[in-house]
């Protein structure tokens, strides 16, 4: 059996683990929302018959942009916080350090 325990460390690594893997790198959220306007099509579009199909995926392209805007805000946000939890962390280890004089 292993024992585990939390860290300083292990939240930062955590943090950093996030920021690599979920927001940047090649499958982030940065990445893919860089590549929602590889996915525009130009005019004519999907030709005269194809004008309700243009409308209903530019509405999915905005949707799908917003939707990674608010995980971005969301993953930041969770990150702010790992921060507050780590830095209250490490006071709450400063504070509970055996001082011998």
């Amino acid at each position: 059996m292993t024992s585990k325990h939390i860290s300083s460390e292990a939240i930062e690594a955590i943090r950093e683990h996030l920021r690599r893997n979920a927001l940047s790198g090649p499958n982030g959220v940065d990445a893919i929302k860089a590549k929602l306007a590889d996915t525009e099509i130009g005019f004519p579009h999907f030709g005269v018959v194809g004008v309700p199909i243009a409308v209903a995926y530019g509405d999915a392209r905005e949707k799908a942009s917003t939707a990674l805007t608010e995980i971005r805000e969301t993953v930041d946000d969770y990150l702010d916080e790992l921060a507050t939890a780590r830095d209250t962390w490490i006071r709450a280890e400063n504070a509970n350090t055996v001082v011998t004089t």
